[in-house]
């Protein structure tokens, strides 16, 4: 799957850009004007997009919590969560799981509980070593 997070900078840029350019058009400035007012634009909404992608990127994996599917799997088995199949059995594939839905506020991780769930994670892998 493609990274789209990286289209984020193009895409703000080009279309302040393109606002910039209609608006400078509409009220009649000259091209030396237009072409160095719009320079300054592309390059002030270049750093904006940048810093939109980094805050995005960095808060993605809190939304979508990576590395944890086979966990949460396991949990929905044990909790008779998943999707049934046309014969009416739960063989439990991950192909049932939708993962381009997102986790609304109400619904998120709050940091106790990602908190909670690292220090289960190796409290249960210290046992599992201890065996």
């Amino acid at each position: 799957m493609i990274d789209k997070t990286r289209l984020i900078t193009p895409f703000l840029m080009l279309t302040a850009g393109t606002i910039a350019s209609i608006i400078m058009y509409v009220r009649n400035f000259d091209l030396n004007t237009m072409l160095w007012t719009l320079l300054i634009v592309l390059i002030i909404f270049y750093v904006l997009g940048d810093i939109a992608r980094y805050l995005y990127a960095s808060v993605k994996p809190r939304i979508i919590p990576s590395g944890q599917l086979s966990r949460l799997v396991e949990e929905a088995r044990r909790n008779g969560d998943l999707t049934e199949n046309a014969e009416g059995e739960n063989d439990g594939s991950v192909e049932e799981l939708d993962a381009t839905d997102t986790i609304s506020d109400e619904e998120g991780y709050s940091e106790e509980e990602l908190g909670e769930n690292a220090e289960a994670d190796a409290s249960g892998s210290e046992a599992s070593a201890s065996e």
